[in-house]
């Protein structure tokens, strides 16, 4: 994966202690994350009915196959995602996107792995897509093929609102950039917090109607709703 000269001048110098124990290197060591992976108990991820390979069990509807995330949003977890979007640490996704790969199963070689994009406002804002990054550092520590194939339409604010509002403002948020045919092939989409799964139902029903033989997802974090 490119890391342009400027990038890695700003990552060294920048370089700090794990968030999480303040002893390995940062911004957060792969021990500390594994920790924090809780959640490892193969659930669907609408009902929390034990499955199978994190699949979505048959009496969930969902255009989504299988649902993986590294463990329950809190704490340290919360913190790490705070830190890498509101505090621009671009690092924490390139780290992130490196360990969601090894803690997940074998894919099938010719799965591309999708980004979700971010709200541009928000992009720009922040001066990164975090998705983006997780994403292409996941495709390329499993040697996955990578493709930014979604564009957000939408910039809505999706913060505290509940679920049916959530997928009402989600309906329609997407859609697939020109001259992309996915027909038959498999896509593993990429996020950083599973809430409502409003959000990736969306994306995973433009993708599916579009041709996508299978769509699973992959976050850092699961919201449990209460």
């Amino acid at each position: 994966m490119y890391i342009s000269p400027i990038e890695s001048i700003i990552t060294i110098l920048t370089r700090d202690d794990c968030l999480i124990c303040k002893i390995s290197e940062g911004p957060i060591c792969e021990l500390c994350f594994i920790d924090l992976s809780e959640d490892a108990v193969s659930r669907c991820y609408k009902c929390n009915k034990l499955t199978k390979q994190n699949s979505v069990c048959l009496s969930c509807k969902s255009k989504l196959r299988r649902v993986w995330w590294a463990g329950v949003y809190g704490s340290e977890l919360k913190e790490l995602i705070t830190q890498m979007k509101l505090g621009r640490k671009r690092a924490i996704a390139r780290q992130v996107g490196k360990y969601l790969a090894d803690n997940l199963p074998y894919l099938d070689q010719d799965t591309i792995v999708v980004p979700v994009p971010t709200a541009q406002k928000r992009v720009r804002r922040r001066g990164f897509d975090h998705s983006i990054l997780i994403a292409r550092h996941f495709a390329d520590k499993k040697a996955l093929p990578y493709q930014h194939i979604l564009r957000r339409i939408s910039n809505v604010d999706q913060i505290g609102k509940r679920r049916a509002v959530r997928i009402a403002q989600m309906k329609d948020s997407f859609e697939i950039k020109s001259g992309i045919d996915i027909r038959g092939r498999s896509l593993l989409l990429v996020d950083d917090v599973l809430t409502t799964g409003a959000t990736l139902e969306s994306s995973a029903a433009l993708l599916r109607k579009s041709g996508a033989s299978h769509v699973d997802a992959v976050v850092i974090a699961r919201h449990l709703l209460k």
